[in-house]
Order: structure tokens, then sequence, then C-alpha cells
């Protein structure tokens, strides 16, 4: 019988994240994480830094699996691109890039409610189907 880890990695090896072939061309799959700031010195003021109202907290992110890619410096720069913001309210930012097989081993590690919860949540993108 399998253990409990075993088994939540097979489900998650099982969910279809593996890259995918083209042509014969691996094409591979990787995970950004992003994290969220808000500027609390924005709701009311000028939330500046120079006027001493900048007010940042940091506020929680997502991961994003991006895909027609064959390097973890191209999915972190299309999510910077593509999917994050800059500006005096709030900042969205990626943190962290992985492979797909380095993000199972993380999920495996987890209490498998929190894993399946982040799974569902994950953001599929390519920069071939904007």
């Amino acid at each position: 019988m399998p253990s409990p880890k075993n088994a939540h990695q097979d489900q998650v090896i099982n969910r279809g994240l593996r890259p995918p072939h083209l042509h014969g061309e691996k094409i591979m799959d990787f995970i950004v994480k992003t994290q969220t700031l808000e500027n609390y010195g924005a709701h009311d003021t000028d939330g500046k830094f120079s006027s001493g109202n900048a007010y940042w907290k940091f506020k929680g992110g997502d991961d994003y699996i991006v895909s027609d890619v064959n390097r973890p410096a191209d999915a972190m720069a299309y999510i910077m691109a593509a999917h994050s913001s800059n500006c005096i309210s709030m900042k969205v930012i990626p943190t962290d890039v992985m492979t797909i097989s380095q993000w199972e081993d993380e999920l495996a590690e987890l209490d498998k409610d929190y894993a399946v919860y982040l799974l569902e949540r994950a953001i599929r993108v390519s920069p071939l189907k904007q």
C-alpha cells in the first residue's frame, strides 16, 4: 500500500500537470509564484514614501502554471509583463519560479486539503494564448 505522501503525489501528477511534448520538442511548464502588496497609505493620502505616507502590507499571491516556454526566466518574465501590477496602491510581483516537478514535491509535503486548494487555485497561462 503506498504511503499517504506517495498517494497524494500520484494524485498531483495525475492531474495533467506534466510538461507536454510538441513535435518532439520538450516544452516546459513552470510555476511562477507572485506576491501582492497593498499600500494602505494610498487609501486616503498620496501613499508616497517621500511624504511619509507609504504603509505597505503583504496580502497573498497566486501560483501561475506557465506553459509554452523553455526556460524559467522566460516564465518569470512573462508573468511580470502580462500578470503583474506596479502602481501607488498595489504591487503584484513574481517572487519564485520552479519546475512542475519541484512544485509537486512541495505540494506533497503540505496538508492534503491545502495542496488541493492550491492546485485548484493555480492559474494556467501561456504567452502563446494571450
